[in-house]
């Protein structure tokens, strides 16, 4: 479906998803049409946190980094050849306990703010990005 909308010239800024879908096949499709993406990620994803790391096969659990709140830092993620910014959000549920989540962005100039403000419209958009990227996977693009 992304494919699809592209060819029919559909404008749209940020694909935007859960971690259900925040596979790096997902991520490399998207990269390559030149489109923005930002994903929640587990956090027991594998990151390095420069190239040369990468390359050397150092990675870390995202969840034992010490990763800064709300500070984007740029890593690289297992299996991906470019690198993305890490955002850790930090947020506080109604009935009291804090949570995290963790989000990528292929945007390297992604700031904190624009995380929030971009992935918190997610949750209104959810369904269609959703079978977008249901779509993706089921034709192998």
């Amino acid at each position: 479906m992304t494919t699809r909308t592209m060819r029919k010239r559909v404008k749209f800024g940020c694909i935007l998803a859960d971690s259900w879908f925040a596979s790096v096949e997902n991520m490399r499709f998207i990269e390559k049409k030149g489109k923005t993406f930002i994903f929640e990620i587990n956090d027991n994803r594998l990151v390095a946190t420069s190239e040369q790391d990468r390359e050397r096969g150092r990675f870390t659990r995202i969840d034992q980094m010490g990763i800064p709140d709300e500070e984007p830092a740029p890593v690289y993620l297992k299996d991906l050849k470019f690198p993305v910014i890490l955002y850790k959000q930090v947020f506080k549920n109604k009935d009291g306990p804090a949570g995290v989540r963790y989000l990528v962005s292929n945007d390297k100039t992604m700031s904190g703010e624009r995380f929030k403000t971009l992935y918190k419209k997610r949750w209104g958009r959810s369904s269609g990005w959703a079978y977008v990227l249901t779509e993706l996977r089921n034709r192998g693009a």
